[in-house]
């Protein structure tokens, strides 16, 4: 026996959607923009003998490492991570006990997550 699934409105759908990519997206940056920037500060504090030999590229690593630090302050990708992981997870109960009966099959309860989830996001923003 098949068991009965309530459908996901569709605009819900395309929140929970865009909120995954959005965590995913900025767990990415976070880690790339980090793994970069100190890559580039060990490899200036290390000083090759390489690159003392070509110093404006010694001076464009440090700049990248400083660049990579600005962009860690200021975009704050895992602050952004976490705010879009906490709705999509929050969204992701919510869709999965619609799905499945355990909540009414109003989708009020979805729309309540949603909106819940808006508010994780908008915290950001302070």
């Amino acid at each position: 026996m098949m068991e009965k699934t309530n459908p996901i409105p569709p605009h819900v759908e395309r929140i929970y959607t865009s909120w995954n990519f959005f965590r995913k997206l900025w767990w990415f940056y976070h880690y790339l923009i980090g793994v970069v920037g100190v890559v580039a500060a060990i490899t200036v504090a290390n000083k090759p003998q390489v690159l003392e030999e070509i110093p404006v590229l010694l001076n464009s690593i440090a700049w990248l490492s400083a660049l990579c630090v600005a962009l860690l302050t200021f975009l704050e990708p895992k602050k952004r991570a976490r705010a879009y992981t906490a709705a999509w997870r929050l969204l992701h109960k919510e869709i999965g006990k619609f799905q499945h009966g355990a909540s009414s099959e109003n989708p009020a309860t979805l729309f309540e997550a949603v909106s819940q989830g808006e508010e994780f996001i908008a915290k950001l923003d302070g």
